[in-house]
């Protein structure tokens, strides 16, 4: 007999994840349990809720992930790596043809680096778009 799932409730939410969320984190695995604690914390700072509201919302982030990824290995990129793929992005969108040197003084760079960054976002970019046609 093949099991069907449970449509979405309006909180995108599982109907069955719905007594996840009130419920402890005890018998979680360490790692999920981990993330509704950097949620917690996160919730907290960018919205003004108790810890239990945010504790309630970082749960149900967990699940959410959890939904639509559990089973799969995802990659996350280190802050680091992150941060920089987020700037060279930002970099090509600001990128006019005639604003190098502007850039150079805004993101700390030579000239010369922000050509081969720019160049390599472009391919990046571009390899990208091929692969989302195929």
């Amino acid at each position: 007999m093949q099991q069907q799932h449970k449509s979405l409730n309006s909180d995108g939410l599982p109907e069955l994840m719905g007594e996840a969320i009130g419920s402890t984190t005890a018998q979680w695995p360490e790692t999920m349990r981990d993330m509704v604690e950097m949620f917690t914390r996160h919730v907290m700072k960018i919205r003004p809720l108790s810890e239990a509201k945010a504790r309630q919302e970082a749960k149900g982030l967990v699940l959410e992930l959890s939904h639509h990824f559990g089973g799969q290995q995802v990659y996350i990129a280190r802050d680091e790596k992150l941060r920089l793929a987020i700037r060279n992005y930002c970099m090509l969108k600001e990128f006019d043809g005639s604003n190098v040197v502007g850039l150079a003084r805004r993101y700390r760079l030579s000239v010369p680096s922000i050509y081969d960054i720019l160049k390599k976002e472009k391919q990046r970019q571009a390899q990208r778009r091929g692969k989302n046609r195929a």
